[in-house]
């Protein structure tokens, strides 16, 4: 449990670097939309990788799961 602890805190920094950055991309896809009248796949994937990897840290640290999740963000 204790190290379960001390990576939560780890994990708890990268996605909050990594949502602040999300949100920024958020913004740029939603100025892209607004000009070019499309969504731009590279954008889009970042975000939903964002989300993918808050849920399973979420996940981790309510306990639902052991396994955890990768600290890079990819998998």
């Amino acid at each position: 449990m204790f190290v379960r602890i001390i990576l939560l805190f780890v994990y708890g920094i990268i996605a909050g670097i990594w949502g602040f950055v999300a949100g920024l991309a958020n913004v740029i896809q939603w100025l892209h939309i607004l000009i070019t009248g499309k969504r731009s796949l590279g954008l889009w994937n970042f975000v939903v990788s964002y989300f993918r990897y808050s849920a399973r840290v979420s996940s981790y640290s309510l306990l639902l799961t052991d396994k955890r999740p990768p600290i890079s963000g990819m998998e």
